[in-house]
């Protein structure tokens, strides 16, 4: 009886018989949403019969990188500064008049005003940046700023930058400062030019 050779057996290494698994691939990190700041709101301010942007977070933040931005400092304060630098130095505060807008303080030739100071609402709304009484908007207040610095516009001078540091505008008080009305600095006058219907202080609409 003829035998029949089988042929050899081959060793199976157990590692062979267990499914291949490949290991996962690191999922990529995903960069957090960064939070889109609120968008801002047309609000109609009675006031100056129109819809304006009023200053809000957003645009603080951009403020506070701009030395001309003084916030809201005592009128005592903002003459001794400006009345120290030459004319179409300049300053971009809150209003006084319009607490959702911004104003502009300049220093003015006084055969504008004799008071050598004068004061320019700035407008924002879905078009832009303007000064009250101009037409012309601008995207950004920087970009209003950098042109009226060129072109003066309706502005009695062109505005010139200033290298304000923050201790031109600390206030130390012995006392509390006044805060009566009829006490305090007026830019009002009755010397009109050209140019008067564009102060602040001169236009109430």
């Amino acid at each position: 009886m003829s035998s029949i050779d089988s042929p050899p057996r081959k060793d199976i290494r157990r590692d062979e018989l267990l499914p291949k698994i490949t290991p996962p691939v690191p999922e990529e990190s995903i960069p957090p949403k960064e939070k889109k700041s609120a968008e801002p709101m047309l609000v109609f301010d009675e006031k100056l019969g129109e819809w304006i942007y009023p200053v809000d977070e957003a645009l603080q933040a951009q403020l506070e990188n701009v030395n001309y931005f003084v916030k809201l400092p005592s009128r005592e304060l903002l003459v001794r500064n400006l009345l120290a630098q030459a004319e179409g130095a300049f300053v971009v505060r809150y209003s006084e008049s319009k607490r959702r807008c911004l104003a502009l303080s300049v220093r003015v030739p006084p055969t504008h005003n004799p008071a050598c100071i004068s004061h320019y609402l700035i407008v924002r709304n879905q078009h832009g940046y303007r000064i009250k009484s101009c037409e012309k908007h601008f995207p950004s207040l920087q970009m209003l700023i950098t042109h009226h610095s060129v072109m003066p516009e309706k502005l009695p001078v062109a505005l010139t930058f200033v290298q304000w540091s923050a201790s031109d505008w600390s206030e130390i008080y012995d006392m509390p400062p006044m805060v009566i009305a009829d006490k305090r600095h007026s830019y009002s006058s009755s010397h009109t030019t050209k140019f008067s219907e564009t102060d602040e202080n001169r236009n109430s609409k």
